[in-house]
């Protein structure tokens, strides 16, 4: 789908989907913008499919005006991301609604195998649902690891090390025949939860991201945040190599060494309800080693909000929530605005619903991000 848009086509494109159903009177409140020139944009928006009129307000003197919403049927776009033994893509719409889902089984250390698997999944989607490919806008590709010096490769976990020096982006645009973008798991976990409907009065937000490491995904006035080379948020780094970690591999692989059959991070929900002991004294001390970077992005960054996401399953996030909050981290300041802490509404597939979000921000919404350019490539 290619999109010819105006610095300002983007504001109003981005007002509506902040505040909206909107009417136009009031995009004016938001943006350097006065009525006339929100009008005329704003019918070429229609034009164009992106935006709809929504039901009339009542309430109101004369014909009450026709608010503007985005229309969820006016782009859709594919997000993927992969994870020992699965590779997840998802298909979503303009409002970041999942339409479609698949998982796919696959060596995720196999270069081929899984872009075969993700071209299969998204031209199986393609095919079962009735939506122009004129509305596709693009994919976007979660990656776990950190981006490497040569700004088109990551730095992929070990048990993903065909990865390393691969340029992503290139292989999944030329396979998928659209443009793509990438980025890292951290970073797209953050963006699922930040658009979503459940933090519209939120500007600043931190994402813990529990996967094959410990990442995380920082939203800071409104923008995401990606420091110098796109790594801001990689507080693995606080957790040394070959030491116990707070993340989703290392429970996988205490829970395997303790004598149980675990091979995948789906197979964890197994032991959510067992009262395993290896299991408790892996939450205790997950959540000591979580309490350090939480109070330190709350005393430098004051967020509204701390998110415990990753490929962990919902309820083992939940549970570690929990105990967290117990903790009663800021009890030393009561005055202080302290966050709130929650599990990620969308668990492991989060990720990948953050990547298919990728297109859409890069093609329609301002440049929000601060920091390095996210990398893309077109067939």
């Amino acid at each position: 789908m290619e999109l010819e848009l105006l610095t300002n086509h983007r504001k109003i494109l981005d007002t509506v989907r902040r505040f909206g159903p909107i009417p136009r009177s009031e995009i004016t409140q938001h943006i350097d913008l006065t009525p006339g020139p929100v009008t005329r944009l704003s019918k070429e928006l229609l034009a164009k499919g992106l935006l709809r009129e929504d039901a009339r307000r009542g309430g109101t003197r004369g014909q009450p005006a026709l608010p503007l919403a985005l229309n969820p049927d006016g782009g859709y776009s594919f997000g993927v991301t992969f994870r020992l033994r699965h590779v997840e893509v998802v298909c979503s719409n303009l409002l970041g609604q999942v339409v479609a889902r698949r998982t796919a089984k696959v060596d995720t250390n196999k270069v081929t195998d899984v872009v075969s698997a993700v071209t299969d999944s998204v031209e199986t989607i393609l095919g079962t649902f009735e939506f122009s490919k004129e509305r596709i806008l693009g994919a976007g590709i979660a990656t776990p690891g950190f981006f490497a010096p040569s700004a088109n490769t990551i730095q992929t976990p070990d048990l993903l090390e065909e990865w390393r020096g691969k340029d992503i982006a290139e292989l999944f645009a030329t396979a998928l025949g659209m443009p793509t973008w990438i980025d890292n798991v951290g970073n797209c976990g953050a963006l699922a939860e930040y658009f979503s409907q459940r933090w519209r009065e939120t500007r600043n937000l931190v994402l813990l991201h529990l996967g094959y490491g410990v990442g995380g995904g920082l939203i800071l006035n409104g923008q995401l945040f990606r420091g110098t080379s796109g790594n801001a948020g990689e507080i693995g780094g606080l957790f040394p190599y070959g030491a116990p970690r707070p993340s989703a591999l290392d429970l996988l692989e205490t829970i395997r060494n303790s004598g149980s059959q675990v091979d995948t991070f789906e197979d964890l929900k197994s032991i959510y309800d067992t009262e395993d002991p290896v299991f408790e004294e892996w939450i205790e001390r997950a959540v000591a080693q979580l309490t350090m970077p939480i109070t330190a992005a709350t005393w430098w960054l004051e967020p509204e909000a701390v998110v415990i996401g990753g490929v962990l399953p919902q309820q083992i996030n939940q549970r570690i929530v929990e105990k967290i909050i117990q903790k009663n981290l800021f009890s030393e300041k009561p005055m202080f605005k302290s966050p709130v802490i929650v599990a990620s509404q969308f668990g492991p597939i989060g990720s990948a619903m953050g990547a298919a979000f990728l297109p859409f921000q890069k093609l329609c919404l301002p440049n929000f991000e601060m920091g390095t350019e996210i990398v893309m490539r077109r067939k």
